[in-house]
């Protein structure tokens, strides 16, 4: 996570995207980068992976067939759930969330902790909020634990 350049494991389209950046980074030619060279490729690749997430949002969004609004709230809701406000959030702060809805005992916990590690694609131990919003679907469309049901009555 946070890194500019990607990992062998990603597409080949985005390494030939980094490359072709690089390429226009070095204006003058030599092969090297001065600061200015630096700081346009490093605005590229940002703006490249800002519009990535763009898109990979709303194809997720639509997907998940959330609403808007819904994302919004889900947003809110991970806001709240990141307690420790790194930006992810881990199993605990997972489960300390549910746990105000639900009862989450051992195999409760257990079940969340296996549905954390299903929605967790990175294998970071944190999940995104588009990952987030990925487990929340699963919880609901399994109904795990009633979730649906108790929700309703709490809002």
């Amino acid at each position: 996570r946070g890194n500019f350049f990607p990992s062998p494991s990603l597409a080949p389209p985005r390494h030939v995207r980094i490359a072709q950046l690089v390429k226009e980074a070095d204006a003058d030619g030599n092969g090297l980068f001065d600061f200015k060279e630096f700081v346009w490729l490093m605005n590229r690749v940002t703006e490249d992976m800002d519009r990535d997430g763009l898109v990979k949002g709303l194809q997720l969004k639509k997907r998940l067939g959330y609403t808007s609004a819904e994302v919004k709230q889900f947003k809110d809701l991970y806001s709240i759930c990141d307690e420790d406000l790194s930006g992810y959030i881990d199993c605990e702060e997972l489960c300390s969330l549910l746990s105000s809805l639900i009862p989450v005992e051992r195999e409760a916990k257990r079940e969340l902790e296996q549905r954390f590690r299903e929605a967790d694609s990175y294998n970071s131990g944190e999940l995104d909020f588009w990952e987030f919003l990925t487990f929340m679907r699963a919880v609901q469309t399994d109904n795990w634990r009633n979730i649906n049901g108790v929700v309703g009555k709490k809002i």
